[in-house]
């Protein structure tokens, strides 16, 4: 018996021994699919994070939510012949917090918020080539200015802290509670404005040769002229927002040379095939045909949720067969001639709004004036090819 004791614990001294032999082999890891924080604090993160918020816009133009947010319940756009759908809580202003595709532009906003935030703030300590920080800065502070003006523009005022102070990057989770401030309001418009103004300065004056939609300075004067407008209809408006607005459009009729932007003579030639990139689109969202890798998505035009594209789902007219709807309007015949009054009518979509083009040539001619808060916008045609 005391044998088998002494030979017992001469086995469980030996496993002990091996087993402290062996912790001191650590597994070394080198993971090459997570990203963390000290990824974007180089150039190569920093120029990611800058894709990241190009791909983010996807979400905002294109997906069922975004279209529906952008256009439904205004008077620009009515149901068709279908009747109900899910877009019908948007026209008769029966949404609550739970509706699926108001949540869209709320939840796909703030990440992409936050990343710009980082770009920022960690860009100043970055070593890389001058120039191209300086763009991918100014592309930073275009998107965190165009995602928080989608949202003000559908929520009001909205959080600028996310836990780590106002603008500022934050990586742990936040379960305070944002109080809606009366200021906050004040404080959205003056950071999209200061943010588009920033960009207006230190974009590229044209996008590449090569073409893509890379965001240049008609871009951002545009948004600027727009948010400009938009404040000046608030009730935080200045008595100088008008005249802003004026001034940033009137700066791209005025540089179009220097820009790379204008009508083309055939407006036809817009959205002809093969010719994406014309001097009169400004700023797109883009699918490319056939590559889900890039768009992704499978299929771009069959989901509704995620980035998919249901522009040609959704603005396909079959307004005819609804009795409701007031025709005394420009009515295009196939010819593409009114039937009503004989004017050349087209559409164009402008910012997720269908516009008849024939008020935009006539506004850039000087032939008519429109007081409503989008005609000014009208004169620097913005087409997004989604």
């Amino acid at each position: 018996m005391k044998k088998i004791i002494n030979k017992s614990a001469t086995a469980l001294a030996c496993m002990v021994l091996l087993a402290g032999i062996g912790c001191q082999k650590r597994l070394e890891e080198s993971p090459k699919t997570v990203f963390t924080i000290e990824y974007l604090k180089t150039a190569a993160g920093l120029q990611s994070g800058v894709y990241a918020l190009y791909s983010g816009m996807r979400y905002l133009y294109g997906p069922q939510g975004a279209i529906l947010t952008a256009n439904s319940g205004t008077d620009e756009w009515t149901l068709g012949d279908q009747g109900v759908n899910s877009g019908q809580g948007f026209g008769a202003y029966t949404l609550n917090s739970t509706h699926g595709d108001i949540l869209t532009p709320w939840n796909r906003s703030f990440n992409n918020i936050n990343f710009a935030n980082g770009i920022i703030q960690f860009a100043p300590d970055i070593t890389m080539d001058a120039t191209s920080k300086k763009t991918i800065v100014a592309e930073a502070h275009f998107f965190r200015a165009l995602y928080y003006f989608t949202l003000v523009q559908q929520f009001g005022k909205v959080p600028v802290d996310f836990g780590s102070g106002d603008y500022q990057f934050n990586q742990n989770p936040f379960q305070g509670f944002n109080r809606l401030d009366a200021d906050l309001l004040k404080k959205n418009y003056q950071l999209i404005i200061d943010d588009f103004t920033y960009a207006t300065q230190n974009l590229p004056a044209t996008r590449p040769a090569n073409g893509g939609f890379y965001i240049y300075k008609a871009a951002a004067y545009h948004f600027l002229a727009k948010a400009y407008l938009f404040r000046a209809y608030s009730s935080v408006k200045l008595a100088t927002d008008f005249k802003s607005s004026w001034d940033a459009s009137k700066y791209i009729i005025d540089n179009q040379a220097t820009l790379g932007t204008g009508l083309l003579p055939d407006y036809a030639d817009v959205h002809k095939e093969g010719n994406d990139y014309n001097k009169e689109i400004l700023y797109a969202v883009e699918r490319i045909p056939g590559n889900p890798f890039d768009n992704e998505t499978n299929d771009v035009s069959s989901e509704f949720a995620g980035k998919g594209n249901q522009m040609c789902n959704f603005f396909n007219a079959n307004y005819q067969n609804n009795v409701t709807i007031n025709r005394k309007r420009c009515i295009p015949l196939a010819t593409g001639y009114c039937n009503i009054c004989g004017h050349y009518v087209s559409w164009l979509l402008t910012n997720g709004y269908m516009i008849q083009l024939l008020q935009i040539r006539k506004m850039i001619a000087g032939m008519i004036t429109h007081s409503e808060p989008y005609g000014l916008l009208l004169i620097i045609t913005v087409l997004l090819r989604v």
